[in-house]
């Protein structure tokens, strides 16, 4: 078995699994040119992990490389070095893993000795269908894969064959979820399952599925049925001749499939194709078929535009326009000499990605053609001009030179510079963005080795360096025409002093290149509030999406919910006492490990230093019973089990074991015995709950042996004990000294309301002043007046030597046995208590390409909507969905009163400006009538408080600053403005819909 490396591909390992991954690492890519496409499905499978990469190119390095191929200089331009020996040594740097090499060019790719060396070539650049089919027919005898793939300006396809009889060993790379039963019913032979609580059941017809934990008709246990019909998202059908009554319980998970796909080969695809719909737009819901026509008939670049319209004109469906038909064949034959930086970008992703599928057999290939473009971005008002420079590339792709000099003069401003924002610096660049005006990015992490299995702008020096400083010196090499500034700073409300409402203003659009929930939303809010178009991207493992948030004309990205959005928390009493899945005791596992090394040690701490003199403390609660300090029985309850030694913290962790999976079980029992009730006299142990059995140690058990040798590790570093002990005998001798307290049943509430937070939760105090005391004298006896500071432990996911995650796994596993759950192996667990967010190369670049192509959308400044488009992709079952944006919504709050998301209501008053004339100005502007007046949660008017009414003759200026205290408001340059938040009277009448003052926009007042 290969050894792979964990931290690189820790990202990547949760998108394709291990043994995808050993399969990657044995593999042996061909890839035909290495041009602007090539290029970049050479660095998606080199960050992948493939085993070896050979490459054949016969090009040398020319001036039209430098706007499409991040790789190639100026230099290699001038001396004219052939491309794949120009790249060589930056493709070899960016995974030491992986082989590189370049093959001679008298090689003959039609050499069956040759080709059944490789796993899967990869042609691109070669528009000689007959020599393709010859090699496509050679793959196919030789069972090697077979890609093919160009883009040419503002097109691109890629073809795939794998064969008479792929197998398919994982169609989607899902981890299936448990779902509850709540009910089934038998008619006959059919059996109709309910979700519990009406959840969704993600099931299809056809779908297995596994059902396990019934209560009566219990020979379904373990059994392996098919889904025969759908009823509704909660409800399904299947068939068994199984007899029987359902009783209670239940739980099905469905059961993955493997699948067998027939390929057909490249001459019958030419005449027959199977093609792959992704542009929902109904103008272009053709467009797929008729690239198609004009890829198979576009012969030489000889050609004549008259007789390729003549030659593809005799095929033209009727459905389709003539003028529609004779404009997109001049736009296709106009890019066939141009190289377009972004369609490279997006089909070297989905070709990489189809390679990893050859390989591995996991996720569904794209059967067989997929086409895109972007016809609508096409120039036809001006004549082409070139000027023999790096851009004449991208003049020719878009048929002239005004979307290059607003490219050039744009202002953008970028949040994040991971994955996604690597990708779209390089997109940047190789487009010249910004040369005459700027690009701003900004993003406060620090590089990871895990990031540069797919944040191809770093390397191993790069380490610890801030990322948005090294991206943008990478930007810069790839093409030093561009103004970049790269800042180090979050964005969010603590920032807005540098990200101001006039920074946002002076930007021409904004990208987000973000992971998290919290800041695109904040993000969104900032550019909504400042009219500013937003392209908003990101990935999730095989799926990606982009949206397009565009002033006045589309929906923001608040106006719906994130498919990635969690669906709430889990009720704190499944956590502690009731848990139902394994993610519930990983999650159980992380808090302990927080509370245990962080939270408390730091209290322990903050406890010392606010008394140092421990004497006077003891002498204060000897004096005085009810004498209180903060904190003082927490202090106490840890401190108590002070360790001095690494015995004691092997001790410590025995007893650990013992109240977190025996006695806890038994305090749970000793309240819910086995046969215990409701109220209404149904069993209280039925699913989802699980009834807890105790854990009895057994020190010879791996995973017992693992908990408490991983806690006392942690607890040796909080108390700052350096001798440990690693012998197992020695170990086992010490666990086998520690005494353990005998569990005795007491009165413990366990909380069952799920209703009820933490906080909620009251503890009684067992220590009073003497034996707190008595606590703190053998504390400081173990201190030896040294008053030193316990160690704190902050959450380390990615070094697996530092025993965190050991520590987890080993907890959750021992909570999800005392439960009876499946245990998890250390990938789940971390990816579960780091919160790591699957990720791989291939999506990225898919999704930065598109992402770019819609923000030059925005910079030519046509904003009609149906020029744009959304994406959403899934490349594990090879969907890709590009439709147009959601329009703004317009909610009417009066017969005279419209609002949108994107309005902005402004006043503007000055120093004598009045409450009284300020509401009447909003009642001549807006024709609504003020109820209430809000300055961020302080009122500034509400007439039925108590002497607001005597406000409408102050000034506002003066109500401003009363409640924002800050004195110097209105002398501020930058800051002669607030926002307010009204209420209005008609909104506050409308019993149907009093969300209504909600949907009205604050109004600025300028009081200046």
């Amino acid at each position: 078995m290969i050894d792979i490396d964990n931290d690189l591909y820790s990202r990547q390992i949760y998108v394709l699994g291990n043994q995808a991954m050993q399969k990657l690492a044995k593999s042996k890519i061909l890839l035909h040119s290495v041009g602007p496409l090539g290029v970049e499905i050479a660095k998606n499978l080199i960050l992948a992990g493939i085993g070896s990469l050979s490459i054949i190119d016969w090009h040398s390095c020319s001036l039209s490389d430098l706007s499409s191929h991040f790789f190639i200089h100026e230099s290699n331009v001038n001396s004219g070095v052939n491309r794949a020996v120009a790249c060589l040594d930056q493709l070899e740097q960016l995974n030491p893993y992986v082989k590189v090499e370049c093959l001679s060019h008298d090689i003959d790719l039609e050499d069956e000795n040759f080709l059944k060396k490789f796993d899967c070539i990869i042609m691109t650049e070669e528009k000689n269908f007959q020599k393709l089919i010859k090699i496509n027919q050679l793959c196919r005898e030789n069972g090697v894969n077979f890609l093919l793939s160009n883009t040419f300006g503002l097109f691109g396809y890629s073809f795939t064959d794998f064969g008479d009889n792929f197998q398919v060993i994982d169609a989607d790379g899902e981890d299936y979820k448990d779902v509850f039963i709540s009910k089934i019913t038998k008619d006959q032979n059919q059996f109709t399952v309910e979700c519990l609580d009406l959840r969704n059941h993600n099931l299809e017809s056809g779908d297995l599925i596994k059902i396990t934990e019934l209560k009566g008709l219990s020979e379904l246990n373990d059994q392996i049925v098919k889904v025969s019909k759908i009823v509704n998202s909660f409800k399904f059908i299947f068939e068994s001749d199984i007899d029987g009554v359902y009783e209670r319980g239940g739980i099905f998970r469905k059961v993955k499939q493997s699948q067998h796909i027939q390929f057909e080969c490249l001459e019958q695809q030419l005449q027959n194709p199977h093609l792959l719909f992704s542009d929902l737009n109904e103008l272009k819901f053709e467009n797929a078929s008729l690239n198609h026509l004009f890829v198979r008939l576009y012969k030489s670049n000889d050609l004549e535009f008259e007789t390729f319209l003549q030659l593809v004109s005799q095929h033209r469906p009727c459905e389709v326009k003539l003028e529609y038909f004779e404009n997109l064949a001049k736009i296709f034959y106009d890019s066939q000499q141009a190289n377009f930086s972004l369609y490279s970008s997006i089909f070297g992703g989905i070709v990489a990605q189809e390679c990893l599928k050859s390989i591995t057999n996991k996720f569904v290939p794209i059967k067989q053609w997929l086409f895109m473009d972007s016809s609508e971005m096409y120039e036809s008002s001006e004549k082409l001009s070139l000027q023999n420079d790096r851009y004449d590339e991208i003049r020719k792709c878009f048929g002239g030179n005004d979307t290059l000099s607003k490219l050039h003069h744009t202002r953008l401003f970028m949040v994040g510079c991971g994955a996604i924002g690597c990708e779209m610096l390089k997109n940047y660049a190789l487009v010249g963005m910004a040369k005459n005006g700027q690009i701003t990015i900004t993003d406060n992490d620090l590089i990871e080795k895990s990031n540069l299995n797919r944040q191809f702008l770093f390397r191993s020096k790069d380490i610890q360096r801030a990322k948005s400083v090294v991206a943008a010196e990478a930007a810069s090499q790839i093409n030093a025409h561009i103004k970049i500034k790269a800042m180090e700073l979050k964005v969010c409300p603590q920032s807005e002093s540098t990200f101001s409402d006039k920074f946002f203003q002076e930007q021409n659009v904004c990208v987000n290149a973000l992971d998290n929930l919290e800041a695109r939303r904040y993000m969104d809010s900032r550019c909504v509030t400042n009219q500013r178009a937003l392209i908003e991207s990101g990935t999730l493992g095989a799926k990606g999406h982009v949206q397009v948030i565009l002033p006045f004309l589309t929906e923001s990205y608040n106006s719906q919910k994130d498919p990635n959005e969690s669906e709430g928390d889990v009720p704190y009493c499944t956590l502690k006492s009731f848990p139902s899945n394994i993610e519930h005791c990983i999650q159980w596992s992380r808090d302990k490990f927080e509370s245990l090394f962080k939270i408390k040690p730091v209290m322990v701490n903050k406890f010392v230093d606010k008394n140092s003199n421990l004497t006077n403390l003891l002498d204060k609660l000897a004096d005085d019973d009810h004498f209180g300090v903060e904190d003082l029985h927490k202090f106490c309850k840890f401190v108590r089990n002070y360790c001095h030694s690494y015995s004691d913290c092997l001790c410590l962790a025995r007893r650990k074991f013992e109240k977190y999976f025996a006695n806890k079980a038994k305090d749970i029992l000793n309240i819910y015995p086995s046969d215990h009730l409701m109220n209404d006299g149904s069993p209280f142990w039925k699913l989802p709950k699980r009834q807890p059995n105790p854990i009895e140690f057994d020190a010879e058990n791996e995973l017992h042996l693992s908990f408490v040798t991983s806690l006392a590790r942690l607890m040796a570093h909080i108390y700052r004990i350096d001798q440990t002990i690693e012998e197992k005998d020695s170990i086992l001798a010490v666990l086998n000294s520690c005494t353990v307290p005998q569990w005795h049943p007491v009165k413990k509430y366990i909380e069952t309301d799920e209703t009820k937070k933490k906080n909620d939760q009251t503890k009684t105090k067992d220590l009073d002043n003497s034996k707190c005391i008595q606590i703190i004298r053998n504390f400081m006896i173990k201190q030896n007046g040294s008053n030193k500071l316990l160690n704190c432990v902050e959450f380390e996911k990615d070094n697996d030597k530092n025993g965190h995650i050991d520590f987890i796994h080993a907890t959750s596993n021992l909570r999800a046995t005392m439960y009876g759950l499946e245990n998890a192996d250390k990938l789940q667990v971390k990816k579960i208590a780091g919160k790591i967010v699957p990720a791989i190369a291939t999506t990225t670049s898919v999704i930065a390409g598109l992402a770019t192509i819609e923000l030059i959308k925005v910079v030519q400044n046509d904003f009609k909507l149906d020029k744009f488009r959304n994406s959403f992709l899934n490349m594990a079952i090879s969907l890709f969905l590009l439709s147009e944006p959601g329009p703004c919504p317009k909610t009417k709050i009066t017969d005279d009163c419209c609002v949108t998301l994107w309005d902005k209501w402004t006043i503007k008053g000055n120093e004598t400006f009045t409450l009284s004339q300020f509401i009447q100005t909003v009642k001549k502007n807006y024709k609504l009538n003020v109820s209430g007046i809000m300055y961020g949660a302080k009122s500034i008017y509400l007439p039925v408080m108590p002497g607001h009414a005597k406000r409408l003759n102050e000034k506002m200026l003066k109500l401003v600053k009363g409640v924002a205290n800050l004195a110097a408001l209105g002398n501020q340059s930058d800051k002669h403005y607030c926002d307010l938040h009204l209420t209005y009277q008609e909104c506050d009448n409308d019993a149907n819909d009093r969300d209504k003052n909600n949907l009205c926009p604050p109004i600025r007042y300028f009081f200046n």
